[in-house]
């Protein structure tokens, strides 16, 4: 295929320096695998420093596509990061990949096959995940798994079901305006924030079953970041009220299930029991997806 397909790599960078040879060696063989079937296609790698402080140092690696770094004036966080790299990319398609994420070397290329092939808006990957042990499993291993991706009552209610955006390969063109301009101050979920504009838009999702990411342990303290993430999907019900093609009943459910989770995670055992007895018909839904995790 000769088509000139551009793909536009974003990734914030904060004082990562030991990950840029190992980003530029994945987005090199990347290259590589994507020209071998898309002749004409290119990468554009987008950094944006979000660590000014930090000059990112060059990779020694033979560099075979296009690349540039812009710097934030000041630590901004990695939303605005995101939608710094958006502002500079010339791609028909986006990839929001982290500095120290992962990609197999056939990566792109099987994501632009997909979402070509299925006529999509948006691809997502299937990946491995590294436990502490440093052994790895598949996110997504069951039917249920794969069918949670498309459910967009289950992010709002239970949680989100896409591990990182690096799983994600996104038509430019679809990307909400709003996303670029309601910039989230509590890192952690304007992925999620994102996820729910689309499918609020109708955009198609379609799945690549195909492992293609590797998401690392961070070592990150469980309860803690649960507790992070749900004060930061709290922060995207602000700004979904303030858009009027999102549903008030979808508003009402991610808002009601990340207050549920944050008051029960530090309630004393009554208070726990008074909630769950509030949160019914939240908690039925809960208890009958998990069922459903177990049976099929």
């Amino acid at each position: 295929m000769n088509q000139d397909y551009i793909i536009s790599v974003i990734t914030p960078f904060y004082r990562g320096n030991k990950y840029i040879e190992q980003l530029f060696c994945v987005i090199n063989k990347n290259y590589q695998k994507l020209r071998e079937t898309f002749s004409n296609a290119k990468i554009e790698l987008i950094i944006v420093n979000d660590s000014p402080e930090v000059e990112i140092e060059q990779p020694t690696t033979k560099v075979e596509f296009e690349y540039k770094v812009i710097k934030h004036k000041k630590n901004s966080g990695i939303h605005q990061a995101r939608v710094t790299g958006l502002s500079y990319c010339t791609g028909d398609y986006v990839l929001f990949l982290d500095q120290d994420d992962v990609l197999k070397d056939n990566a792109i290329v099987s994501q632009m096959r997909t979402i070509i092939k299925n006529k999509a808006d948006l691809v997502i990957c299937n990946a491995y995940m590294e436990k502490a042990d440093g052994s790895f499993y598949a996110l997504y291993s069951k039917k249920t798994d794969f069918n949670r991706i498309n459910d967009k009552q289950f992010y709002l209610k239970s949680h989100n079901v896409i591990k990182s955006p690096g799983q994600c390969l996104i038509k430019t063109s679809c990307i909400p305006e709003e996303w670029t301009q309601y910039i989230m101050r509590t890192n952690g979920s304007d992925d999620l924030f994102l996820w729910i504009l689309l499918f609020e838009k109708s955009y198609q999702f379609v799945i690549n079953n195909e492992i293609l990411y590797t998401h690392k342990y961070t070592g990150e303290n469980l309860s803690e970041s649960e507790v992070k993430m749900g004060t930061s999907s709290l922060e995207i019900v602000d700004f979904l009220e303030q858009i009027d093609y999102v549903r008030k009943s979808d508003i009402k459910n991610l808002k009601k299930s990340r207050q549920f989770r944050l008051e029960l995670s530090h309630s004393s055992l009554d208070k726990k029991i008074k909630l769950i007895l509030k949160n019914f018909d939240l908690m039925c839904y809960l208890i009958i997806n998990k069922l459903k995790y177990i049976l099929f």
